[in-house]
């Protein structure tokens, strides 16, 4: 049975590290001076101010992973002269499962990466499956430890407004600096440990990729 191969090469880890580490450079160049910014605006605005920094820088990072990994991917399968068009995020989910073994994805923090995918969801749009798979998986994320599940008066879903717009709601989400620096340490980890060859049957490929 034929297999395909997918190969990450050393010079493309060094850059996808590189560029990660830039939206960290760039989080911190443009931090903003909170005790200065006190001193002349209510305290509510700079919590706001500094609130919307960390958001923004959130979703650089997982914007910057989001473009790493559909190239990896494309450029692999355009290079076999295999479909790549119907990639979206359950897709890729599903190959990685299908070209690594749980060992190697626990060490490549996997889990730790689809967290990232859900909260950048939550902060843009506060879809409603983003936020129940979020809350899933990092309740410590959440103020209200509500069952995601429940679609009573008092649930978490009831109150999805508070998501429609986080930037307009900061209290909705318990995270901070030391978050994003630990999503981007987990994504450099994700690069630094992939192996440099990944297989996969060509006929479970194509059926994935529809």
């Amino acid at each position: 049975m034929e297999t395909v191969k997918f190969y990450f090469w050393v010079d493309q880890k060094d850059d996808y590290c590189a560029q990660l580490t830039e939206v960290k450079r760039l989080y911190f160049k443009t931090k903003i001076d909170q005790p200065t910014l006190a001193e002349q605006y209510p305290v509510n605005l700079v919590d706001s101010k500094i609130t919307m920094h960390l958001y923004t820088h959130i979703l650089m990072l997982a914007q910057q992973f989001h473009n790493q990994i559909y190239t990896f991917l494309q450029d692999n399968l355009k290079r076999q002269q295999l479909p790549s068009q119907n990639l979206n995020y359950r897709t890729v989910v599903r190959l990685f499962s299908m070209l690594l073994s749980a060992e190697v994805a626990k060490t490549m923090n996997v889990a730790e990466m689809q967290q990232l995918y859900y909260l950048a969801e939550t902060i843009k749009s506060g879809n409603e499956r983003a936020v129940q798979k979020l809350q899933q998986l990092r309740p410590d994320f959440f103020r209200s430890q509500a069952d995601p599940l429940d679609f009573s008066g008092n649930s978490l879903s009831s109150h999805l407004d508070v998501f429609t717009s986080v930037y307009t709601n900061q209290a909705a989400l318990l995270i901070n600096e030391l978050d994003l620096l630990n999503f981007e340490r987990s994504a450099q980890t994700f690069w630094q440990q992939i192996p440099e060859t990944l297989a996969i049957e060509q006929e479970s490929l194509l059926a994935l990729l529809g």
